[in-house]
């Protein structure tokens, strides 16, 4: 969470100072686009981070042509005179390996799972998951849920 730290006005002082550049990721908005999934002031500071971001860094990379809609569309509202941005692919196109799959990742791999891989924040909706497992439970589809 490094929106949530003061060390990006470190970081643009040593740009300033020893020539640093600085390449930052927007990985998304929503705390922007949907701040009532957010407690508090995220919302807010969620905003001036990517505000601050943008004033102090080089390039910007952004994880899909969306959340690059997305940030120039915050830049246009509050002013901010933008940077240059990229978008890069995350890697979910990686191609299948030739080689074998070990013991340890077989046995996981031998019974349906879902993995869940978040920061544990409303946002991320795990109520949902949480949920429908007891729903599922309750109508009696407890032995065919994946771990």
């Amino acid at each position: 969470l490094d929106w949530d730290q003061s060390y990006p006005g470190q970081l643009h002082h040593l740009r300033e100072v020893k020539g640093l550049r600085i390449i930052t990721c927007c990985y998304d908005l929503i705390p922007v686009l949907f701040p009532h999934y957010c407690v508090g002031d995220v919302a807010a500071r969620f905003k001036a981070y990517f505000n601050q971001v943008t004033w102090g860094s080089d390039a910007i990379v952004c994880i899909s042509k969306q959340s690059q809609s997305d940030l120039k569309a915050l830049w246009h509202e509050t002013g901010s005179p933008g940077t240059r941005t990229e978008v890069i692919e995350l890697g979910d196109n990686i191609p299948a390996g030739d080689g074998e799959i070990g013991d340890e990742v077989a046995r996981l791999l031998a019974a349906p799972f879902i993995l869940f891989v978040s920061t544990i924040e409303r946002r991320k909706n795990h109520e949902v998951l949480y949920r429908a497992y007891h729903q599922l439970v309750r109508q009696g589809h407890r032995d065919k849920l994946p771990k």
